[in-house]
């Protein structure tokens, strides 16, 4: 008999973001391999359950932030977490908290992927990843910079994958921002960059957030910068752009697979460290100002030398970051 894997997550398919492209990704991968895949995770929009790419997908609706409420939708799911060999939490451990006093011997792991908000980590958010690790039978942390930050001490870090190749970059000087509309990810300091070379780059904007009116209001009378809305296409976008505006992890390798120069944004300490800690650090750039955005994009532009040995270093690190490699790590936690 085929082995089962639950996993919790916050959000999922049709979602787009980079943990719901992680567990569709893995998902798919395992499935491949012959195991089942079962997804619980919160509805939206009137979504209801389905069988998705093979994946069986359980949706419940409630407060997210109520964890009664919440611990009670976890009760309708005790037959399938009775069917499964394996209980994955992502990022969402608490969810299934209250189940581990009914069922304690059933093997449960958590894959940590971020941090929470645009703020340092408080205390209370300390003591709930501590929590969460003690009760799991192994964790995964998606950066490195976790153990500074959360005191974490994983089984394996990753940093994400991707199954996308290599592009000829175009000769246009643009740019794309592909991302949430946020303060935290720095939408704002990306379009006052671009604006400060006065047409020298255009830049595309996809995305929605909070700030989604704002960035509007901002490039009203700017028509070299363009609001796109959503796209579901990553690949084709990237590929008609030469610079990628990218600061998560999974963005920036799907971007170094196709070959593009990559510019992330920080704006606190965690932040600067979530990107220093990555593996091709040294082949991006990094800023926190708009001034300093515009300085390195003017630099580039006429130094197409380091962007070509850049985009090489980090497209051959890029491409061995497979969604297969990804599911290896997976199963030889599952071993523990």
């Amino acid at each position: 008999m085929n082995k089962i894997i639950l996993f919790l997550t916050p959000s999922f398919y049709p979602h787009i973001g980079g943990v719901e492209k992680h567990v569709l990704y893995l998902s798919q991968e395992l499935i491949d391999r012959g195991y089942q895949v079962h997804i619980v995770t919160q509805s939206a929009k009137g979504e209801r359950n389905e069988t998705y790419k093979g994946i069986q997908i359980h949706r419940f609706s409630c407060d997210p932030l109520n964890k009664f409420q919440v611990w009670m939708q976890m009760f309708r799911y005790v037959p399938v977490f009775l069917s499964a060999d394996i209980v994955h939490a992502h990022d969402v451990y608490w969810w299934y908290f209250i189940m581990r006093f009914f069922l304690p011997w059933k093997k449960v792991y958590t894959t940590f992927h971020g941090y929470e908000g645009s703020a340092l980590p408080s205390k209370k958010a300390i003591r709930s990843r501590k929590l969460a690790e003690w009760f799991s039978w192994g964790t995964i942390c998606v950066g490195v910079w976790m153990k500074k930050w959360y005191g974490a001490n994983p089984e394996s870090v990753m940093y994400g994958a991707g199954n996308e190749s290599p592009s000829p970059v175009p000769k246009n000087n643009s740019a794309v921002y592909i991302g949430r509309l946020s303060e935290d990810v720095g939408i704002i300091q990306y379009i006052q960059g671009i604006q400060l070379l006065s047409g020298e780059l255009t830049l595309d904007i996809y995305g929605e957030g909070e700030l989604t009116r704002r960035v509007k209001k901002m490039i009203e009378l700017t028509p070299f910068i363009q609001y796109r809305g959503l796209t579901s296409d990553v690949k084709t976008v990237l590929r008609s752009h030469r610079f990628a505006c990218v600061s998560r992890y999974l963005g920036m390798i799907e971007a170094m697979q196709i070959g593009r120069k990559v510019f992330a944004h920080w704006n606190n300490e965690i932040k600067k460290d979530y990107l220093s800690s990555f593996p091709q650090f040294s082949t991006i750039e990094t800023f926190s100002t708009p001034a300093e955005f515009a300085k390195k994009l003017t630099h580039l532009l006429k130094n197409s030398k380091k962007e070509k040995e850049d985009i090489q270093t980090a497209q051959r690190w890029a491409i061995r970051q497979t969604w297969g490699n990804m599911a290896d790590m997976y199963e030889e936690l599952w071993k523990t």
